[in-house]
């Protein structure tokens, strides 16, 4: 197997370099690279706003069943901000996955629905227009160092007494 590692400037300016077994252009690596936040988020998405991170299933087949109706509603969520987008003229990214989805569960997604076809089209008319509106902020060139987010304690923290401290 070939390994090549490509070297290009990436849009922070800073030089990046890329390991990979493809013999693809420089260009199309930078590309690819650039689109690397959205599939991380994307994750993030299917991963904590569904969910998926703790699946309550005792089986495999269960577990299944599980991501399968995550994805169903991934996919639900993904397009309704595709349709909102159009309408506003912007990226799809550009709505919040979050947003979108709390108005399709709370307004599509209801238990014990007796709706009309009608009345389904227009909360769907409703969920649209409300999905144009939750658009993420564009910011750029913002960016902030990544840190490790220290987690909250339950218990205090332990410690070995000094050797003057008497031990108890």
């Amino acid at each position: 197997m070939n390994v090549t590692i490509h070297e290009f400037v990436g849009f922070s300016g800073k030089m990046m370099w890329v390991v990979t077994t493809t013999d693809a252009s420089v260009e199309v690596l930078a590309k690819l690279y650039s689109e690397r936040w959205g599939v991380e988020t994307d994750i993030k998405n299917f991963k904590t706003t569904l969910e998926c991170d703790s699946l309550r299933g005792k089986s495999a087949a269960m577990i299944m069943k599980e991501i399968a109706i995550a994805m169903v509603s991934y996919n639900l969520v993904v397009q309704v901000r595709r349709l909102a987008a159009e309408r506003v003229k912007v990226l799809p990214r550009r709505l919040s996955f979050t947003g979108v989805w709390s108005l399709v569960k709370i307004i599509l997604l209801s238990e014990n629905d007796t709706r009309t076809p009608e009345e389904w089209e227009k909360q769907f008319e409703w969920v649209l227009r409300g999905a144009a509106q939750r658009k993420i902020p564009n910011r750029p060139g913002r960016a902030f160092p990544r840190k490790i987010l220290t987690r909250a304690r339950k218990f205090s923290q332990r410690r070995l007494p000094n050797a003057d401290e008497e031990v108890k």
